[in-house]
C-alpha cells in the first residue's frame, strides 16, 4: 500500500513540473495565427496602483522615461500613501505622468478602477509600482495587438540578482514559469491569467467589475477568455523586479497570493467546461490547481517512502530527508549570503509550505496590499 501511494505521489508530482511541460511543447505551435490584421498602436496609456511604494517609485517612473518606439501616459493612483510617493510622482509632472489620489484606502482594484476610468488611449499598459520596466519592453507588448484576436500580452517577470535566500529561490522559479507560459502562449492563449507586474490589454477588454478580494491578475486574464481574445506571453518584454527581502515576509505573501487565486478559480468556475474551453480547463487544472496540490503529493510522498519496502522508495526518502535538512539549514544560515545549494531548497519548501497553508485560509478575504520589504539593488 505504501509503495503504491508512493509511487501515485511521485506520478502526480512528475506531471505537475515536469509533464505538463513536455505536453505543452507536443501541443505548442509557431506563427502569428490567422487573425485579421489590424494597424499597430503607437500610443499606451500606463497605469499603476500604489500604497507606500516611496522606495522605488522614483526608480520606476524613470525607466518608463526611457521607453523607446511609442509615446506613453502615465497614471499613478495614489491608494492614500502616506510616506511620500505621492511627491515623488509630482516630481514627474512635466514628464507628463499624472497623479490621482484615493483620499480614503480602497485597495489595489479601488486603485486601478480610478485610474482606468480616466485613459482614452485604446491599449492600457499595467504596471506594479516596483516594476522596473525595460526600454523595448512595451513597444513589444503594443506589436501583438497587429492580431485582431488578441486581447492582451503579458511581459516577463526577471527577479533581481542579490545574495539573499528569496532571490535566488523565486529567480529559479519565475524561469521555470516564464518557459510555461511562454509554451501555454504557443499552443494559442495562455490561459493562466496576465502578469501584475507588466501587462498590456486593449481598453475595451479591461473588466475590473470582480470581487476586490480576488487576484486581479487572474480575474482580468479570465475577463479576456471569457469574452473571446486570447492572451499571449512575450519573454522578451521584460521588466526588473526585486525580490522580497526574507523567506518569512515572502512566504506570508504567497499565502495571500495562493489564496486570491483559488477563490478566483471559484469565482470564474463557470469557464471549467470543458466542451466549451477545453485549453482553459488544461491549463488551469495543470498549471495552478495541480501546483497548488503539490504539498499534499510531497507530504504523502515522504510518509509513504518512509515506510515503503521497495528499495528503490527508501532512497528516495533518504533524498528527501538530505533536501529538506538542507532547507532547513538555509533557514538557520547566519549570513545575509545565503548559498545557492541552501537557498533553493528552501525557497521551494518554504513555497509549498505556504500553498499547503492556504488550503486553510481559503475562506480569508485579503482586500488590500502594503508593499513587503525588498532587496533593493542598484538598479532600483
Amino acid at each position: 500500500m505504501a509503495d503504491a501511494i508512493a509511487l501515485l505521489s511521485l506520478a502526480a508530482l512528475a506531471y505537475t513540473y515536469l509533464g505538463y511541460a513536455l505536453l505543452l511543447r507536443v501541443l505548442a505551435r509557431s506563427g502569428a495565427g490567422s487573425a485579421r490584421a489590424e494597424d499597430l498602436p503607437d500610443a499606451a496609456t500606463v497605469i499603476l496602483a500604489a500604497h507606500n511604494e516611496a522606495a522605488c517609485t522614483e526608480q520606476t517612473l524613470s525607466a518608463l522615461q526611457r521607453t523607446q518606439g511609442c509615446r506613453l501616459s502615465v497614471i499613478v493612483a495614489s491608494d492614500a500613501s502616506t510616506d511620500g510617493t505621492d511627491a515623488i510622482v509630482r516630481s514627474f509632472q512635466e514628464s507628463g505622468v499624472r497623479l490621482v489620489r484615493l483620499q480614503a484606502r480602497g485597495g489595489k482594484l479601488a486603485a486601478l478602477q480610478r485610474a482606468a476610468a480616466d485613459v482614452t488611449d485604446e491599449v492600457i499598459v499595467c504596471i506594479d509600482a516596483s516594476s522596473i520596466v525595460r526600454a523595448d519592453a512595451i513597444p513589444r507588448l503594443l506589436q501583438h495587438f497587429e492580431q485582431s484576436d488578441v486581447g492582451s500580452v503579458t511581459g516577463a517577470r526577471r527577479v533581481l540578482r542579490s545574495d539573499g535566500a528569496v532571490a535566488s529561490g523565486d529567480g529559479l522559479y519565475w524561469r521555470y514559469e516564464s518557459m510555461l507560459r511562454s509554451l501555454e502562449s504557443r499552443t494559442g492563449s495562455s490561459h493562466t491569467g496576465v502578469e501584475g507586474g507588466l501587462f498590456a490589454i486593449r481598453r475595451s477588454l479591461l473588466r475590473l467589475d470582480f470581487a476586490a478580494d480576488l487576484a486581479d491578475d487572474l480575474a482580468i486574464g479570465f475577463g479576456v477568455t471569457e469574452q473571446g481574445y486570447r492572451n499571449l506571453y512575450d519573454v522578451g518584454a521584460a521588466f526588473d523586479e526585486p525580490a522580497t527581502s526574507s523567506v518569512l515576509i515572502e512566504s506570508a505573501r504567497r499565502v495571500r497570493v495562493v489564496v486570491k487565486g483559488m477563490r478566483t478559480v471559484l469565482a470564474y468556475r463557470r469557464l471549467l467546461n470543458p466542451l466549451r474551453q477545453p485549453g482553459f480547463c488544461f491549463q488551469i487544472l495543470s498549471h495552478k490547481i495541480a501546483k497548488w496540490a503539490a504539498p499534499f503529493a510531497l507530504l504523502a510522498l515522504f510518509a509513504a517512502t518512509a515506510v515503503a519496502d521497495h528499495p528503490m522508495l527508501q532512497v528516495l526518502f533518504w533524498a528527501q530527508v538530505g533536501f529538506y535538512s538542507l532547507a532547513a539549514a538555509g533557514a538557520l544560515w547566519p549570513a545575509r549570503r545565503t548559498p545557492r545549494v541552501l537557498a533553493v531548497p528552501l525557497f521551494f519548501s518554504a513555497m509549498h509550505w505556504s500553498m499547503f497553508l492556504a488550503w486553510f485560509a481559503i475562506w480569508r478575504r485579503y482586500s488590500s496590499w502594503s508593499p513587503p520589504s525588498r532587496e533593493f539593488g542598484p538598479s532600483c
